[in-house]
């Protein structure tokens, strides 16, 4: 698809099948879904980035576009299922869940590049980011439902914050809303590989991308 030849190797990930590419001069990372995803879904994260780049705020992974010039190519697995691929380029860096020390000054940049994130998701709108997702911390009140699984102090902790959030939704509920990232953590975070003083290089991973409150990547 892509007339590249290279090294693959796999990656941890959810939904996709992710591998790193290694090329004798680039990387590159490729993502292959689950047979029959929604194409909506994968155009609104291919869109998502592609708004990303025109902002120019930090190393976010480029599309790489196949042979016949298209952003998210097809194929047909061995068991005749049609499956979306994409091919971005590779962000050097480590993961957050692997640095330590976590410094004062990383999680000052770790803010900083959230926020811009943010910021710069303002003006960007698609169709498919109006969905309810799970993990969309403004529905976390589903939780109540499951507070069985747990008992004495843990289900006492996860009462009150859930009873508080629940109390506060007629404030919340009018918070204003845009599309943010909605799942920046430890394992979607990279880092500088420079073990002195390193800055946050990007936040990757759009895959729970949602038009929610703007404030929810904050928390």
């Amino acid at each position: 698809l892509f007339n590249i030849s290279g090294t693959a190797t796999a990656l941890d990930g959810e939904m996709d099948f992710n591998f790193k590419i290694e090329t004798s001069s680039k990387k590159y990372a490729l993502k292959i879904c689950r047979p029959n995803e929604c194409i909506d879904y994968v155009e609104f994260q291919t869109k998502l980035l592609e708004h990303l780049k025109t902002k120019k705020l930090m190393d976010i992974p480029e599309i790489i576009l196949d042979t016949n010039g298209t952003a998210i190519s097809k194929i047909k697995d061995d068991n005749g299922g049609e499956r979306l691929v994409r091919l971005m380029s590779w962000v050097e860096g480590r993961l957050w869940s692997s640095v330590n020390p976590i410094t004062n000054a990383l999680l000052h940049s770790l803010g900083e590049k959230s926020g811009n994130l943010t910021a710069a998701l303002q003006d960007f709108e698609h169709p498919f980011a109006d969905r309810y997702l799970e993990w969309d911390i403004s529905n976390a009140l589903w939780c109540k439902e499951k507070l069985d699984m747990f008992e004495g102090r843990r289900k006492a902790i996860l009462s009150t914050f859930l009873d508080e959030f629940e109390r506060i939704q007629p404030a919340y509920s009018t918070f204003r809303k845009s599309i943010i990232h909605s799942d920046v953590n430890d394992n979607n975070i990279i880092v500088e590989d420079k073990l002195t003083n390193p800055s946050v290089r990007s936040i990757i991973d759009f895959g729970d991308a949602v038009k929610t409150q703007s404030i929810n990547d904050v928390a």
